[in-house]
């Protein structure tokens, strides 16, 4: 009831924590500017929002055929669609019926909306009606087989943190995972509390421990 007591340190008891905590609130606290990859363990002093989108360009989660999801409509087992290999270098832009290869992490190439599964068959008895598979045969062609649904396989920008997105409001104390968010957001800087410093005095005369015994006057008297 009486606060925190300490006796490991030269026997001295203290009971400064509560005296402090009820004395002293966050508005009456300075405020600083501080580098965001210094400020771990810091307490906002406002809102940190996201300079920018995570990510911030569509890329891909898969690897695999990038791809224009309203070109494989039609397909079928029967009726399968064919997409040629963009005459750019692998990841550059495509056109209508056209496909390039991306790998994991790999910014969508222009004109795609969608990543097909790298998944290979050699010939075409090995497809199952109900799996999208495909065939790279010939070398300059990508068979699709069934319709391949929008956005599969891709994060779009600012899936992740959106521009603008509040990260942590105000009285938050940072760890490095929120840190972690606001860098690659862009943050550069957050406006946190200053550190609180206090000051005990050991009164000679009341005491082994005249903190202790000033703190709790008007309280009880100590023996």
């Amino acid at each position: 009831e009486d606060g925190i007591r300490d006796t490991s340190v030269t026997g001295v008891q203290t009971c400064a924590l509560p005296i402090c905590t009820q004395s002293f609130t966050p508005a009456d606290q300075e405020a600083e500017v501080v580098a965001i990859s210094e400020a771990r363990g810091r307490v906002t002093a406002e809102s940190v929002v996201a300079c920018n989108n995570v990510p911030n360009i569509d890329v891909a989660i898969n690897d695999g055929w990038a791809i224009r999801s309203a070109d494989t409509t039609t397909a079928s087992r029967v009726n399968p669609c064919w997409l040629r290999m963009s005459s750019s270098q692998r990841g550059g832009p495509i056109s209508e019926k056209e496909t390039t290869h991306v790998v994991y992490g790999m910014a969508m190439p222009e004109g795609s909306d969608t990543v097909m599964a790298q998944y290979y068959r050699d010939h075409e008895e090995d497809v199952e009606p109900s799996d999208i598979y495909v065939t790279h045969y010939p070398t300059d062609v990508v068979k699709v087989f069934v319709p391949v649904p929008l956005g599969g396989g891709v994060l779009r920008a600012g899936e992740e943190i959106a521009q603008g997105q509040v990260l942590a409001k105000a009285g938050v104390r940072l760890s490095g995972t929120l840190i972690a968010s606001a860098i690659a957001a862009g943050v550069q800087t957050v406006r946190v509390f200053t550190r609180p410093r206090i000051s005990t005095v050991f009164i000679p005369g009341m005491g082994d421990s005249g903190f202790l015994d000033f703190a709790y006057e008007g309280r009880h008297n100590p023996a």
